[in-house]
């Protein structure tokens, strides 16, 4: 079972989603909502949210997450809850709901939790996948109750990840595991026309920025040393065969061209769009007009990596 906080009075929610203080959790479109912080909340008080700019239901993701999430759903059992902290539009509850685990999904977002519940309902997973509106910086969950805490890609998303991380270790159980999908080059790769274009483009962006006066700016910590502040080094597991998994350059760089994320979060709009428009450009001349079809296909072997809490957090 689920420890759910109740937003009112903070205690331990017996009979969800009544509390014994009297309140209850309100239900919009079947949406628990924990929260009513804004969904991008980029100025004032942090830590901020930075939103989802033109992130779309068909942006996808990465063709091993159905494999990681058949493994993780093996790993933990029918029973135990996972917790899928910044889930967006769902797709790894859809997964592991497919492959008979349960989710609590959580997103700051109200629009991609509610189309998360219409497909849980199209495919018959309602029951498997809890819905809730959530504060990732204050998960409503009573310490050391949950079993695993997933965060896939929502590091970028956030202005302070060190804090969700020290969420996760607060709410995870001694034996528990925060867990991050990823994946393994089946065979030496050496970098191609593709890779390449990516990193001139990456150079020439940063050149950009250095003439308006920016140089080169990066977020604090890189991710691992944060992660590794609250967790111990993680196990490696496989999660099934090889995946062919191609990257195209237009597509691998549309995000970070569209949303900045928090590495360049504090650079001006007209900057940064100025640098991106730019970096196009000179990279076009290198490598024609169709630069952005670019790609590179690999066999990449999907994994699990299971973190433990750090010994001083036992």
């Amino acid at each position: 079972m689920l420890s759910l906080l109740c937003p009112r009075c903070g205690g331990v929610m017996t009979r969800f989603p009544q509390c014994s203080c009297g309140s209850s959790v309100p239900c919009v479109g079947g949406v628990y909502q924990f929260t009513q912080k804004a969904s991008a909340h980029l100025t004032g008080p942090g830590p901020h949210y930075l939103g989802y700019g033109s992130w779309g239901r068909a942006s996808g993701i990465p063709a091993y997450y159905a494999a990681c999430s058949a493994k993780l759903a093996q790993l933990v059992g029918r029973e135990a809850w996972c917790v899928d902290v910044g889930t967006g539009y769902g797709q790894v509850p859809l997964q592991i709901a497919a492959a008979g685990g349960r989710t609590l999904a959580v997103d700051i977002s109200p629009t991609v939790l509610k189309v998360l519940r219409q497909q849980s309902i199209e495919v018959g997973a309602a029951e498997q996948i809890l819905c809730a509106r959530m504060d990732a910086y204050h998960l409503a969950l009573a310490p050391e109750s949950v079993a695993v805490v997933l965060l896939n890609s929502i590091f970028p998303m956030l202005d302070t990840p060190e804090l969700v991380l020290r969420e996760a270790a607060r709410v995870l159980r001694p034996d528990g595991y925060m867990v991050m999908y990823g994946q393994r080059t089946v065979e030496p790769w050496e970098p191609d026309l593709c890779e390449r274009a990516e990193q001139e483009l990456f150079a020439a962006f940063e050149r950009c920025l250095a003439r308006s006066g920016w140089g080169r700016v990066w977020f604090g910590e890189t991710e691992e040393t944060r992660t590794c502040a609250h967790f111990q080094t993680p196990m490696c597991v496989s999660a099934g065969p090889p995946v062919a998994c191609t990257f195209r350059l237009g597509e691998k760089l549309r995000r970070l061209e569209e949303n900045g994320f928090n590495r360049y979060q504090h650079i001006p709009q007209t900057v940064y769009r100025r640098a991106w428009r730019e970096a196009w450009d000179w990279v076009r001349e290198q490598y024609g007009p169709d630069c952005a079809n670019l790609a590179s296909c690999r066999l990449e072997e999907p994994v699990l990596y299971l973190y433990r809490k750090a010994e001083e957090r036992l």
